[in-house]
């Protein structure tokens, strides 16, 4: 299931995701004033629908590279709109992705969206923000890597076997920003197996403290 929500304060929403089962989903978080940032994430969605195709589908030990390359494709469209429109110069976007083939998930990830994996009781996250590190050892809103802002970009990949029962949670800052890492997982512990109501509780969580941001977010339960 995916979900997202203008939040309390924000006056447009910049996320953007997608969900195709049952093979891909992606989240998107974009920045840039002007509507840059709404255009940034939902070009860069547009452009993994566009390439992200089952026929497209490379032979499995190249699935990682085939991620990587799609994702570079929509830096790279995203870029060129920023240069064709200088009224939307700074456009970028933070993305996280998940693509499923034989009992594998594998994973794409730029900027500070995150990807957590539920399995047997346990959360863990399986990306890295790439931000700077806030108070509290909390990462910060100030991005180190994102997609869109220049012509060339460094897109972490992964994969792993996956089980029928274990949870994929892709989210924005938004939502992982204002809820606690115990707070997800008894989210998850008390509501495991039903996907709606996990997304449900957690945006009532964070709409509860007033949410600053918007937040968006894509939860996969494996069958």
């Amino acid at each position: 299931i995916g979900k997202t929500d203008i939040g309390q304060v924000r006056q447009r929403n910049e996320d953007a995701f997608s969900l195709h089962l049952p093979i891909w989903a992606a989240v998107a978080d974009g920045m840039g004033g002007h509507l840059g940032g709404e255009q940034a994430s939902n070009l860069a969605i547009q452009s993994l629908e566009d390439e992200l195709l089952p026929q497209n589908q490379p032979s499995d030990g190249q699935i990682d590279s085939w991620i990587a390359s799609a994702i570079e494709d929509a830096n790279s469209l995203v870029y060129k709109h920023s240069l064709d429109n200088p009224e939307l110069a700074g456009m970028g976007t933070t993305l996280s992705l998940i693509y499923f083939s034989n009992s594998r998930m594998y994973w794409g990830h730029i900027g500070d969206c995150r990807i957590y994996l539920y399995r047997d009781n346990t959360l863990r996250l399986l990306t890295k923000d790439h931000a700077l590190v806030g108070k509290e050892g909390h990462s910060s809103n100030i991005l180190t890597r994102a997609l869109g802002v220049g012509q060339y970009i460094k897109v972490d990949t992964g994969s792993l076997a996956v089980f029928p029962g274990d949870h994929l949670l892709v989210c924005s800052d938004g939502l992982h920003g204002f809820v606690e890492n115990n707070d997800l997982k008894n989210t998850f512990d008390s509501l495991k197996g039903k996907p709606n109501a996990i997304l449900d509780s957690l945006f009532e969580k964070v709409n509860q403290q007033g949410s600053r941001d918007n937040l968006t977010a894509v939860c996969w339960l494996v069958e």
